[in-house]
């Protein structure tokens, strides 16, 4: 399942960064 860790690691980044945007935090 290399191609589903590999997902899984984009997703988990793409979430950090959402984190860090402003209209994350107001809610």
């Amino acid at each position: 399942f290399i191609g589903d860790s590999k997902m899984w690691l984009e997703a988990n980044k793409a979430m950090k960064s959402a984190i860090n945007l402003p209209w994350y935090r107001r809610k």
